[in-house]
């Protein structure tokens, strides 16, 4: 289940702003686009430095600068995301009219949907009383998400399903960046920053599944490639409707 994408780019939107007399002077932000292909910076600053990750790595940053007049500057890994419930979920069949807790992204619900899930949308800051009153039977999350709500609390199993991985893209305005007299200080500090940030996290998950199981919850490992295998049709469409930028084979690939 790699790379459901909530922000997926598409080529028919990669148009510069300048075309359309758009150059807003903003400083650096952050964006959390969770897109499929993009995806792939986060596998390249955190581990995987193959030929073809980095053609990847270099498409994605021209379809972010072509596209929204923003200049790439790093990617800050922010963990993969796991399932919790109050049972084992190991296979296919163990999700199977499960309530589980998404945003609102129809790419997500489309995936979990075809596997048996119930989605109920449910805001994040909701997410602990949804479990507690079983408005939601379970949850998808990554592990500061898990811990920091404390949903140990009210979920006994945590399988590591590792679906999506989250990242956070840092980019500059082309604008902005053009008028600055220290361009390079900008990149060189987001730089240092976000390859920071990604080690951290990478650190961090280690402690954080330590702590929760050491809180009482029951870690399983389920069959990837069972879920995987059962979630394909579903995936499978959505490259050919809407992550039409690549393919789940050259995605795998990397």
């Amino acid at each position: 289940m790699i790379g459901h994408s909530r922000f997926p780019f598409r080529r028919e939107t990669a148009r510069r702003p300048e075309a359309r007399g758009i150059c807003r002077r903003q400083a650096v932000k952050v964006i959390d686009v969770k897109s499929v292909y993009a995806g792939t910076l986060t596998a390249v600053s955190v581990n995987r430095r193959t030929p073809a990750a980095a053609r990847a790595s270099a498409e994605v940053r021209a379809l972010v600068r072509s596209g929204g007049n923003l200049v790439p500057l790093g990617t800050v890994y922010r963990g993969f995301r796991q399932f919790t419930a109050n049972r084992e979920i190991r296979t296919p069949a163990d999700l199977d009219g499960i309530k589980l807790r998404l945003p609102p992204v129809p790419d997500w619900v489309a995936v979990w949907s075809a596997l048996g899930a119930v989605p109920v949308q449910v805001p994040l800051t909701g997410i602990y009383e949804a479990l507690r009153t079983g408005v939601a039977e379970a949850s998808e999350g990554d592990l500061t998400q898990i811990s920091s709500l404390r949903l140990f609390e009210v979920r006994s199993h945590l399988a590591l399903t590792g679906h999506l991985v989250g990242f956070g893209l840092v980019a500059a305005n082309a604008c902005f960046l053009r008028g600055v007299p220290w361009p390079h200080k900008v990149r060189g500090a987001m730089r240092a920053a976000t390859q920071w940030g990604s080690r951290f996290m990478a650190d961090r998950e280690a402690t954080l599944l330590t702590e929760l199981a050491a809180a009482g919850m029951a870690v399983v490992t389920p069959d990837a490639a069972a879920i995987e295998a059962a979630a394909k049709p579903a995936i499978d469409q959505l490259f050919a409707t809407t992550w039409d930028v690549t393919t789940w084979a050259e995605i795998l690939a990397l």
